[in-house]
């Protein structure tokens, strides 16, 4: 009949290599940890400011695309 001490050390040992999970070496490869996206809130300042910068994009790719079709020169 093993000991305590002899038996302890057998789980020991064959935890090392993988028999039982969570015990051993720790794994070579983590999980790679992504952060939340913000939601924007339509009350903020934030949001505003974004809607205002996506209007601007949206005029000039407007003005990029007449030009191109019409030759035609807005002066916005």
């Amino acid at each position: 009949m093993k000991s305590w001490r002899e038996k302890k050390e057998e789980i020991g040992n064959t935890a090392s290599s993988g028999a039982i999970a969570g015990l051993g070496s720790p794994p070579d490869d983590f999980p790679v940890v992504r952060k939340k996206k913000k939601k924007l809130d339509g009350r903020t300042k934030e949001f505003k400011e974004k809607v205002k910068q996506l209007e601007v994009q949206r005029r000039a790719r407007q003005v990029k695309e007449l030009k191109k079709k019409y030759n035609v020169l807005l002066g916005y």
